[in-house]
């Protein structure tokens, strides 16, 4: 009897553009692609990951590591309270070999190395720099996106990061 071993739902793939990652078969909307893992630092670096104040996740070989940018992305990312790392779900369907992306505004107050967006969506928002430095009218489209960490703050009377 043979056994069937689950192929991960998620790969990286080189481009010309770089390394990016892909869905390995169609996804649903609202599907879960990916509990996110890796080892909590403090300090922001180019493959982390903010998951909290001065909390942020990093993984040399993660896949989640080459997901890219995008103002109009394929997946957002929730929070998992119980796990304090988030899982990354569809914001629709995804086909077979898609490349998955996300809005790094949702989860980063300041990158650590801001870059000027090239993804061509209407929404676009040039230069990525972190969510702290939102428009209203950017949060109002993203808020309901942003992980805890940063909707606290950006909702605030203040503004500002504790």
């Amino acid at each position: 009897m043979a056994s069937s071993v689950a192929l991960p739902l998620l790969q990286t793939r080189s481009s010309p553009q770089g390394l990016s990652t892909v869905t390995t078969r169609a996804v649903a909307a609202d599907e879960v692609l990916l509990e996110l893992e890796g080892f909590q630092v403090q300090a922001p670096g180019r493959h982390t990951l903010q998951v909290g104040w001065d909390v942020h996740l990093a993984s040399e070989d993660a896949v989640w590591r080459f997901i890219n940018h995008a103002c109009e992305p394929t997946v957002r990312l929730v929070a998992d309270p119980a796990r304090g790392a988030p899982r990354l779900v569809a914001r629709r369907a995804l086909a077979a070999g898609e490349e998955v992306t996300f809005n790094y505004l949702t989860t980063e107050w300041e990158l650590a190395e801001p870059f000027a967006c090239g993804c061509g969506a209407a929404t676009c928002v040039g230069l990525v720099r972190g969510a702290r430095h939102l428009t209203p009218a950017q949060l109002d489209t993203w808020g309901p996106e942003l992980l805890p960490h940063l909707g606290r703050v950006l909702r605030a009377p203040s503004g500002t990061a504790p």
